[in-house]
């Protein structure tokens, strides 16, 4: 199975703060807001990430092990 979604990485604070969502647009929308600061010096470029895991347990473990799942920039 395949999970796909869209992130904006935070550049100045933990991975926790990237703003993830299901589209591209709603990334940006949430960026446009103002919610998060500011969108030119705080967080990077919007991106897609894909994740390929068997069941929802590997999934999970992906997510919360070590390592965690790769939203670096593609």
């Amino acid at each position: 199975m395949t999970l796909t979604y869209w992130v904006a990485r935070t550049r100045d604070y933990g991975e926790a703060y990237n703003i993830r969502r299901k589209t591209r647009k709603a990334v940006v929308e949430a960026l446009e807001s103002g919610r998060f600061g500011n969108r030119e010096y705080g967080f990077g470029p919007v991106h897609k990430v894909t994740v390929k895991y068997s069941d929802a347990f590997d999934l999970m473990n992906r997510a919360m092990g070590e390592g965690s799942i790769s939203e670096g920039t593609e």
